[in-house]
């Protein structure tokens, strides 16, 4: 779990965005700006015309006067029944399920942490025949609104000493992409709306202009198709994601190998005094036939974690009491989370049986 960095292109990816925990946002005006765009967008009516409809999902774009992009406002939108929107977003939040439902992603890496909810983020977009990928410098924050709306925002920032221009590729401008979830009123049905508009820079064939404005809106019925077909991703239920308060632990990294025995890493600093903290786990359709839980502890060897974690496993009931001890303040500890083992099977594991470090992280244009 030591911290080291890997280059891509010339960008400076960490292999942790919070080695010693969160740092100030530097970037809370451009995301405000890009939350209030993603609001007034969600809910504006002039000016869209229709692209398609699937799944109920409707998929339509707008063109801005004056705007130099070629790629016009594109939104999709509709009420999905039946599924919650606790149970949606760990989908939007894991490449390791992007990449089952956006045709365009390639990868993308938290560069620092400020908080369980933001951190800065690089992104790297698929390339298409003679067409270089596309890749972003930008930020993420959730907004919450009283009425538990949520609105998961992002947008690109200026590029920093260790996010020069990536050789071979072409930097992108994010004015704000984002999903707004709105649970219905007895919470078990999800509105959802992904809005986006992105300059790719460079000159793109009219065909991929095209394909790029389909394939964004129906990003929707993706999530949700994915959803019902392989089930939720773990995630932390307590502290709620929509605590006004930041936790104690400081979430590091969470993610997520669809690939790997659908395996979901959680990355930690323990605080001081200790914390419980609640994970959900689809027992219904994920790991319908069993899961296995454990942690592993920086500087620990195998079978010491127990010292300084607890897990609870409630199987039956969905969920992992997850105990971080009061000795473990300011480890790191990482608690993983996959499929069981058949007796035929073995798990990929890094350098003394620890898991392999996750890098990933997602953003949504």
């Amino acid at each position: 779990m030591e911290a080291e960095a890997e280059a891509v292109g010339q960008v400076i990816i960490p292999d942790d965005p919070a080695p010693h925990g969160y740092i100030t946002n530097p970037y809370e005006s451009e995301l405000a700006a890009a939350h209030e765009y993603l609001k007034r967008e969600c809910d504006s009516t002039d000016g869209w015309s229709p692209i398609a409809t699937k799944d109920g999902i409707v998929m339509e774009k707008k063109t801005i006067p004056g705007d130099s992009s070629y790629i016009p406002l594109v939104r999709g939108m509709g009420t999905v029944e039946g599924v919650k929107l606790a149970d949606i977003l760990p989908m939007l939040m894991h490449p390791g399920a992007r990449k089952h439902w956006d045709p365009r992603f390639d990868q993308g890496h938290p560069l620092e942490r400020y908080s369980r909810r933001a951190y800065m983020f690089y992104t790297l977009q698929k390339g298409a025949w003679l067409v270089q990928a596309r890749d972003f410098v930008g930020a993420q924050d959730t907004f919450i609104e009283s009425d538990g709306t949520y609105y998961l925002t992002q947008c690109s920032v200026p590029n920093t000493e260790k996010t020069p221009d990536a050789y071979g590729k072409t930097r992108g401008w994010l004015t704000a992409a984002g999903w707004r979830l709105r649970p219905s009123h007895d919470g078990n049905s999800t509105d959802v709306s992904y809005v986006v508009k992105v300059d790719p820079k460079g000159s793109l064939p009219t065909a991929i202009i095209n394909m790029v404005v389909q394939e964004i809106p129906q990003c929707v019925p993706n999530v949700i198709n994915f959803i019902r077909a392989d089930g939720i991703i773990p995630y932390v239920s307590s502290p709620s994601y929509d605590s006004s308060e930041e936790p104690p632990t400081v979430f590091r990294m969470e993610h997520y190998s669809h690939d790997e025995g659908r395996k979901y890493t959680l990355q930690m600093i323990a605080p001081e005094g200790g914390e419980e903290l609640v994970l959900s786990v689809d027992e219904k359709v994920k790991y319908k036939d069993g899961y296995e839980i454990h942690s592993v502890v920086e500087g620990e060897g195998d079978g010491d974690s127990d010292k300084w974690v607890g897990l609870e496993k409630h199987e039956g009931e969905g969920y992992v009491k997850l105990v971080l001890k009061p000795e473990a303040a300011g480890k790191k500890i990482d608690v993983i989370i996959q499929v069981a083992k058949r007796l035929d099977e073995t798990v990929d594991e890094g350098a003394g049986g620890a898991p392999v470090a996750a890098t990933s992280y997602s953003s949504w244009w």
